[in-house]
């Protein structure tokens, strides 16, 4: 609504990508879509650009993408599980960032999503707190490190949302119960 166009990465067509840029382009602005994992840096370099081939330029980086995997003790966790969380929590925003980074000049923005699992801990999802932690402290580091350059870099740390995800969690504490995840999830 402000005139900004749009480029943004979706792993499925689950994700309502189509109908994200037609509400887009219904603005009267360029949106540019690609599917890809970014668990992966090529996916992760290809997306940046594509963004700058097509738009020709950066102004405003949102690093949003986020996973998570079913509620468990940590040490019921296996490594691919840790990994898959790790790989699109933390390193797609690095990865996309530092392909960013060259493209982005004074004025511009980053914006990152952690969570307020990455300012507390949360029992049975301990690699995404973890990787949500992670976030923050990236978030922090590359403000420091591209202040000189007129870039301000943020992080936004929501809380639960109606999401599946959040409601999983709540499952996961509370199987069967949706009175007692609720009264779980409204104390957060």
């Amino acid at each position: 609504k402000e005139g900004a166009d749009v480029c943004f990465g979706y792993l499925s067509e689950e994700t309502d990508a189509e109908r994200t840029q037609e509400a887009v382009e219904a603005e009267g602005v360029r949106c540019v879509r690609r599917a890809g994992d970014l668990a992966s840096a090529s996916e992760c370099e290809s997306l940046v650009a594509a963004c700058v081939d097509q738009l020709g330029r950066i102004d405003v980086l949102v690093n949003h993408a986020g996973t998570q995997y079913q509620q468990e003790s940590l040490e019921d966790v296996d490594d691919e599980q840790m990994l898959r969380v790790f790989a699109v929590n933390v390193f797609a925003p690095i990865r996309v960032t530092r392909a960013a980074l060259p493209h982005l000049g004074p004025g511009a923005s980053i914006v990152n999503t952690a969570s307020t699992g990455g300012l507390m801990g949360w029992p049975e999802i301990s690699p995404y707190v973890g990787s949500k932690h992670a976030v923050v402290g990236l978030t922090r580091a590359v403000a420091l490190e591209t202040v000189g350059r007129g870039i301000r870099v943020n992080c936004l740390c929501p809380g639960p949302m109606d999401t599946r995800m959040i409601w999983s969690i709540g499952e996961a504490i509370a199987p069967g119960d949706r009175d007692e995840q609720q009264r779980i999830l409204d104390a957060i």
